[in-house]
């Protein structure tokens, strides 16, 4: 016993000067990623970069998509600091590290939850410090209520007059919407509520899966409205994203609206289709969507004069009636000399037997707005 104790002597006095000149890591043992001390948001870390080849790990659990920063600020002087991220699945992401020794190092990044990520602080240079570093820990959640909806398959179910809320983020991120559609009509969505550094970008896909259109803002901020004539009945799928593929922890909305077209003759848009009228009925339709053509047949008995009175257009419908004879040959038409132009269309045609008529709208537009015609026959 009396050698052993100047030993003990001598092995703590080495461990109090250890001590004084590195000081004490209360996170170690830490230097894998298995072993990660758990940190959490709004908390200042502290810790030291000892023995040489150090590494400090730290894992912290995110519930959604965000932004994270660690602004590293208190830093030894002659420490070249290196920050290290990976994934929930263990996968490194990405690193920042510091132009020279001593330096600052603010790491910024988006990341996707929920899930646990890690990060790593070390000394580019494997160097031992005596003095601590420390660093601020932040998170800006983008709490999207609507994820998972990254691909289109998991398109997030949306009704008309509703405002939507969500998320760009992380980084390339997608936000798939489905609705559907009873009828032809008109869909708008207006997103006027965008980070102000977004370019917003919005796809529509039809019902079988297939793009149909986009439209795209002009600046970062800018309000985008998408106006569009779509065909029912059916499923349609649109897709908000940033334009550059960045980040955003501040919400996008948007409003969405529908003007239904609801034309119970449809589906008609082909000669085959055509939908059987009688003598002096009163016949409602609409143009919709975009190209829509409207087919309608009638039985004469007899040979007489025809008559089509159009008298009822929307306003920015160029109006044209084509007619086809009983052997599906094409005779004439009528068009309209200005948009929401009453039309009215004579001619003799030789009984008996079936004949075609065809309303559409010279301009190819597409309308929520109906219109009416009756044939007479003399």
């Amino acid at each position: 016993m009396g050698k052993i104790a100047p030993i003990l002597i001598v092995l703590i006095a080495i461990a109090v000067i250890t001590g004084s000149v590195y000081g004490q890591d209360l996170n170690e043992p830490d230097n894998e990623i298995g072993d990660a001390t758990e940190i959490t948001f709004n908390q200042t870390v502290s810790s030291y970069i000892t023995p040489e080849g150090d590494v400090d790990n730290y894992k912290f659990y995110v519930v959604s998509s965000g932004i994270m920063q660690i602004e590293l600020d208190n830093v030894p002087s002659d420490m070249r600091a290196r920050i290290d991220l990976w994934s929930k699945n263990f996968n490194w992401i990405t690193r920042k590290d510091a132009t020279n020794a001593g330096d600052t190092v603010t790491f910024r990044k988006d990341i996707g939850g929920p899930g646990w990520y890690y990060v790593a602080i070390s000394d580019l240079e494997g160097k031992a410090h005596a003095a601590e570093y420390s660093f601020e820990f932040t998170f800006e959640p983008a709490m999207d209520l609507n994820e998972l909806n990254s691909v289109i398959g998991d398109a997030t179910e949306i009704e008309f007059n509703q405002t939507v809320h969500g998320y760009i983020c992380p980084a390339r991120d997608v936000d798939y919407y489905k609705f559907y559609v009873d009828s032809s009509g008109i869909m708008q969505i207006k997103l006027d509520n965008v980070p102000s550094d977004m370019r917003t970008r919005i796809d529509l896909w039809s019902k079988n899966g297939n793009w149909i259109t986009r439209k795209d803002a002009t600046n970062a901020g800018d309000t985008v409205t998408f106006r569009k004539d779509i065909g029912g009945p059916g499923w349609y799928y649109v897709a908000i994203s940033d334009l550059e593929g960045k980040a955003h922890a501040a919400e996008y909305s948007f409003e969405f609206t529908f003007e239904p077209a609801m034309d119970l003759n449809e589906l008609n848009s082909v000669i085959g289709d055509a939908t059987e009228i009688e003598f002096n009925q009163t016949v409602h339709g609409y143009i919709c969507p975009a190209r829509d053509v409207d087919y309608y047949k009638f039985y004469v008995d007899s040979s007489g004069i025809m008559q089509i009175k159009l008298d009822n257009v929307p306003s920015d419908m160029r109006t044209r009636i084509d007619l086809w004879s009983k052997n599906g040959n094409w005779i004439t038409r009528k068009d309209a000399t200005n948009a929401g132009d009453t039309v009215t269309f004579e001619k003799d045609i030789g009984g008996p037997g079936w004949y075609y008529i065809a309303i559409s709208d010279l301009d190819n537009k597409a309308h929520s707005e109906g219109y009416t015609f009756r044939a007479i026959l003399t």
